[in-house]
């Protein structure tokens, strides 16, 4: 329900994507 949320957690894969 929160787009903030949302972004944070879209962040959150890329940064794993990254990571990995």
């Amino acid at each position: 329900q929160s787009a903030l949320q949302n972004k944070l957690y879209e962040k959150f894969r890329n940064s794993q994507l990254i990571l990995r």
